[in-house]
């Protein structure tokens, strides 16, 4: 997946312009375990889409924190040194 580079870009998802440069962050693995051991359990059990949505929002929040992480990184090259 490849992340606007701007605080100000509104969607999660953009396709860079021929010659820009692009920045990678990466993560820790995300543990969805403790997700994963409710899915015998009531509502769970019997509507598995819900289990699906938790996973699935647990995962955008992991993108929305290295979002925030590569921002941070953006600002603090662009920063003038003493």
């Amino acid at each position: 997946m490849i992340q606007p580079t701007t605080p100000s870009s509104k969607t999660v998802f953009s396709r860079p312009a021929l010659n820009t440069p692009i920045h990678v962050v990466f993560g820790p693995p995300i543990d969805v375990s403790s997700l994963l051991e409710m899915r015998h359990q009531p509502p769970f059990d019997s509507r598995p889409e819900l289990l699906y949505e938790l996973i699935a929002h647990r995962l955008e929040e992991e993108v929305r924190r290295l979002q925030a992480e590569l921002h941070r990184r953006l600002a603090s090259r662009r920063e003038p040194r003493a």
